[in-house]
């Protein structure tokens, strides 16, 4: 007799894979810019490093006024 497999768990609170979002966009906005030569907007590397890395502030809007670019 074949020996029984684990029962899978459920997926419960704490088994939620981090939130990546915000990494993931700065790390494609940063190779962007870098790529066409762009300046990094003021206001987005101060939030993302400001207020999330360093205050741990969660960004679900960016508000930009200033041109992002051509």
């Amino acid at each position: 007799m074949a020996p029984k497999k684990a029962a899978a768990k459920k997926a419960g609170a704490g088994d939620e894979p981090a939130d990546e979002t915000v990494n993931n966009f700065w790390k494609f906005y940063k190779r962007n810019c870098q790529n066409l030569g762009a300046e990094l907007n003021k206001k987005i590397k101060e939030e993302y490093e400001v207020g999330y890395l360093e205050e741990a502030q969660e960004i679900k809007k960016l508000h930009l006024w200033d041109p992002i670019g051509w």
